[in-house]
């Protein structure tokens, strides 16, 4: 008895070790293991960014974006959330592409932790001129058949490893997409990354 008695104090005790240590990892009511999906662990880390842009593409017409990657470091891509207001919007997305430096606008990426933010090393910028067009990746293409003049929305931005790639190092990428409905798009594209320096 003072054997087992012993063991289940040790026991105890141990538990209540751990438990004060690491007090932090523990629900506050029912003392389970708290639990964090990937991207709030990214956000916490300050390794999260997002991007939008609002664009206006004419029937027939396409739009497309740079997004350059460091040369240190590894940039996890998420497929962009497309939200359109009318029907038939395909987006293309092509590996090495060359554009002409400063040209287009820049867009201003918000890093999603807002406690002394880190800032991106990602330039995305929004209609620069292309000089190669770079090399279709297919496996990546989508379209967006909407009905009607009824836009249809992609929020790629969710499903964590489902939309996710991983970008090659110092490496442009260009956002391609073409209007085929018979009116006038309005697009809002919100872009998501995170930015990883260790590995991939």
């Amino acid at each position: 008895m003072a054997i087992l008695f012993f063991k289940e104090e040790v026991t105890m005790s141990i538990s209540q070790i751990l438990h004060n240590k690491f007090m932090s990892v523990f629900e506050t009511f029912t003392g389970a293991f708290k639990t964090m999906d990937n991207d709030h662990a990214y956000i916490h880390q300050k390794l999260m960014f997002s991007a939008y842009s609002k664009i206006s593409v004419l029937t027939g017409g396409n739009y497309a974006f740079a997004f350059k990657t460091p040369s240190i470091g590894y940039v996890h891509y998420r497929l962009a959330g497309i939200n359109p207001s009318a029907d038939k919007v395909e987006t293309f997305i092509y590996e090495d592409a060359v554009f002409i430096p400063e040209t287009g606008t820049l867009l201003v990426s918000t890093n999603r932790n807002r406690n002394d933010p880190i800032v991106s090393t990602v330039e995305l910028r929004s209609a620069p001129t292309f000089t190669d067009n770079g090399t279709l990746l297919p496996g990546l293409s989508s379209y967006l058949p909407g009905s009607a003049g009824v836009g249809q929305a992609r929020v790629g931005t969710s499903g964590q490893s489902a939309s996710e790639i991983v970008l090659k190092q110092n490496t442009t990428y260009r956002f391609y997409l073409t209007n085929g409905s018979s009116t006038t798009n309005d697009i809002g594209i919100n872009f998501m990354w995170y930015e990883e320096e260790g590995g991939e």
